[in-house]
């Protein structure tokens, strides 16, 4: 009996024992972070969970129905380095929720609920990607009425700062397989509210239009580089890359990388190690990207941002199983409207043209540029708070890209440009329909001669995909451009679809080659738009006036070419001018997206109309170079920087010249030089006649420089001087001009 009883403990012992070191390997085994109740799969997709735990054990993985039945099941080995994967074959997408059940020799050590099957994809990019739904116009919509979004929408909100050894100063060498601190987010929670609007809108849209479940990763970090966003094998395999990443200082090798002191934005490799290799074990059908603010002001050069645009693509289709032949399909938005100086906003978004026409199979560009420019002063000016437009072309073109929705699904890019006489012809490739103007009248065009100095043009459709530009201050163009302005939001070229306008046309210039002087912040030259955008810095931007008088009341009326401007005088002396400033308190201060250079224009023309009872003079139009300072040129070649408008109700052409200003109108003596102008800070109109006189201006136009002389010499006119001034400024003058010719 006594060896009957020993034999009972020793198994009870045994298996106890046993029971105790499976349940200890159990609790060993864990999922990584980005896995969790509610989250989606791709459907007919493979499904991979993964994390780690003991060694030499397998792993079971049950996906369970709503019943309690085994819907599919799968099971994968530890290795070596305590890491196990599993993967199990996912249904077709639906309205239906699953349990997944894992154990290891039949313990379970995670049991993840809500899981859902359907579309998945990632978001990437920097602050208006990042942008949170309660932040942006329809999240403030939203939670006015109490509205959360859809329970089948599902996002992986991964952290904007990843901890690394539970620091997130610190960067590993290597890219990491788990991503500390995210969560998945179901549409109709209320932290939806911190998730990336626009990919709560796409996925919003995208749902409505698959009918069932849509999933986002959501990846974007604020500020961040495109080349933090690549991995270091990525880098060293692409000598153009690495070589533009060591031009802007911010290149490490293995040997000399350090684990603090990078910058999460900038540095390369450090987003990709925290936040991208570890999502590899999903299958996204393709992502959205809105990035590239931060690589405007880390420019290396022209192409740069392609390179890294293409190795980007490259290296993610490899990451999440797509290959050379199907890549990842990329959808991705141009710039919105911002000063960032110069022409490195234009030039970003016609390379990001160019970067479409590399890959048109597998990438989709859309436009920004007339979407609203609505903003909430504490998010900044650089982040537009309109996000549902960008959303909603965004899924527009994935229809087309990845589902095959439509034949058209990118905004049109210029297939080929020629120069016919006086003309430059332009045919685009992806207009639909074809292309329509969505107004009156084209706008947003512009031409230029070999000098690269852009004036207005006019534009023409001939025919589904073709344009013809041309302007009659340039005989000679060599280069046309389309919405080719840092803020712009008159252009309004579209290609269009069975609904009508669809994606706008993205800007374009037809010769780079051309040194471009771009035509910016004269869209109140055609005198027919009473309010224009202008940024004047975080808390003075919107829409002001487009034109601004002193004694003189403004309004618009029928006129020569559409509308022009009304100008009904309230006093003799009267003026009008383009609203250059703003006004913060007393003080007027210039708006920062104004291009202020008029240095290399000859001559401005515009047509003018008495419709009163008595003729009008035109005292001058006044060209300030400073608060007070101000030259008026020679008008209509006559002598004199003033003309008279008579009373007849006729449109009357006046032609200032440029090439002969004079300081306050005093013509006994020009003081100028080319460089003078190249801070212009005011135009204004000057009239005199009665105080119940009303007169109308309309289609102002510059014409270019053609001249190669940089100087042009001081000359006095004697024969004008009348009085001991004119006498005095004249005999200055005629010494300058000597001592200048010496």
């Amino acid at each position: 009996m006594k060896r009957w009883i020993c034999l009972f403990l020793a198994a009870v012992l045994c298996i106890s024992c046993m029971l105790t070191a499976f349940a200890q390997t159990g609790a060993s085994a864990r999922l990584y972070s980005f896995y969790g109740d509610d989250m989606l799969f791709a459907e007919k997709k493979t499904a991979v969970f993964a994390g780690t735990a003991t060694g030499g054990v397998r792993v079971i993985c049950t996906l369970l129905d709503a019943a309690g039945q085994v819907a599919a099941e799968g099971e994968g080995a530890v290795n070596k380095s305590g890491r196990f994967s599993v993967g199990i074959p996912a249904p077709a997408g639906g309205y239906a929720e699953y349990t997944a059940v894992l154990a290891i020799e039949g313990v379970e050590f995670a049991r993840l609920r809500g899981i859902v099957f359907g579309a998945l994809w990632l978001s990437g990019g920097q602050s208006n990607m990042q942008m949170q739904l309660g932040a942006c116009e329809t999240g403030f919509e939203m939670l006015e009425r109490g509205e959360t979004g859809s329970r089948w929408l599902r996002f992986l909100q991964v952290p904007s700062f990843v901890a690394y050894e539970g620091d997130t100063a610190r960067f590993p060498l290597d890219p990491q397989r788990d991503i500390p601190g995210s969560f998945w987010v179901r549409g109709d929670d209320g932290q939806v509210f911190d998730v990336s609007a626009v990919s709560f809108l796409f996925a919003q849209k995208l749902q409505k239009t698959l009918d069932m479940p849509v999933g986002v990763l959501c990846t974007a970090l604020g500020g961040s580089s495109i080349y933090s966003w690549l991995s270091r094998d990525a880098i060293e395999s692409d000598e153009g890359v690495r070589s533009d990443i060591m031009k802007l200082g911010r290149y490490a090798d293995a040997e000399s990388w350090q684990e603090k002191g990078h910058d999460v934005c900038l540095d390369m490799t450090v987003n990709y190690n925290k936040k991208i290799e570890a999502l590899r074990v999903f299958s996204p059908a393709g992502m959205i990207w809105y990035q590239g603010e931060s690589d405007i002001f880390q420019h290396v050069e022209y192409g740069a941002y392609s390179r890294a645009f293409e190795l980007l693509q490259t290296s993610w289709s490899r990451l999440f199983g797509f290959d050379e032949t199907n890549r990842l399909p990329i959808v991705y938005t141009q710039i919105a409207c911002f000063p960032y100086g110069g022409d490195s906003l234009q030039s970003m978004n016609v390379e990001f043209s160019e970067m479409q026409n590399a890959q048109p199979d597998s990438r989709a560009m859309v436009t920004l540029y007339d979407v609203p420019l609505t903003y909430r002063t504490e998010s900044a000016t650089i982040h537009p708070t309109e996000k549902l437009p960008v959303a909603a072309r965004m899924h527009y073109a994935a229809e087309g890209l990845v589902y095959g929705m439509r034949p058209t699904y990118t905004a049109a890019t210029v297939r080929s440009a020629e120069v016919n006489g006086s003309q430059i012809t332009v045919k685009l490739r992806g207009v639909g329909k074809g292309l329509v103007c969505a107004g009156e009248k084209l706008r947003g065009f512009s031409i230029c001669g070999a000098d690269g100095v852009f004036v207005q043009a006019q534009a023409e459709i001939c025919g589904r995909d073709t344009l013809v530009i041309s302007a009659p201050e340039v005989p000679h163009p060599a280069a046309a451009a389309y919405a080719y302005a840092e803020v712009n939001t008159v252009s309004n070229l579209y290609a269009s679809d069975e609904n009508g306008a669809a994606l706008p046309v993205s800007p374009f210039v037809t010769d780079l080659s051309v040194l471009c002087q771009s035509w910016q912040d004269k869209d109140w030259a055609d005198c027919d738009t009473e309010k224009l955008w202008r940024c004047a810095g975080e808390t003075h931007t919107g829409f002001f006036d487009a034109w601004s008088g002193t004694n003189a009341a403004l309004s618009y009326a029928d006129g020569k070419d559409g509308k022009c401007l009304n100008v009904q005088a309230e006093k003799r002396n009267y003026s009008v001018y383009p609203t250059d400033r703003y006004k913060e308190g007393a003080k007027r201060r210039p708006f920062a997206d104004s291009r202020r250079d008029y240095s290399r224009y000859s001559a401005v023309c515009f047509y003018v109309r008495n419709t009163g009872a008595k003729d009008v003079t035109l005292r001058n139009v006044r060209l300030y170079t400073s608060d007070t300072m101000w030259y008026a040129p020679l008008v209509n070649a006559k002598g004199k920087t003033s003309c008279t408008i008579p009373a007849d109700g006729a449109w009357h052409p006046v032609t200032l010249d440029l090439m002969q200003t004079y300081r306050f109108g005093n013509v006994c003596g020009v003081t100028y030089t080319r460089a003078m102008f190249s801070d212009l800070r005011r135009i204004e109109f000057c009239f005199r006649g009665n105080a119940v006189d009303t007169v109308q201006i309309d289609s102002i136009r510059f014409t270019p420089d053609g001249s190669e002389t940089a100087k042009r010499l001081f000359t006095a006119h004697f024969d004008r001087a009348v009085t001991p001034i004119g006498w005095i400024s004249a005999f200055w003058m005629q010494m300058i001009s000597w001592f200048v010719k010496q």
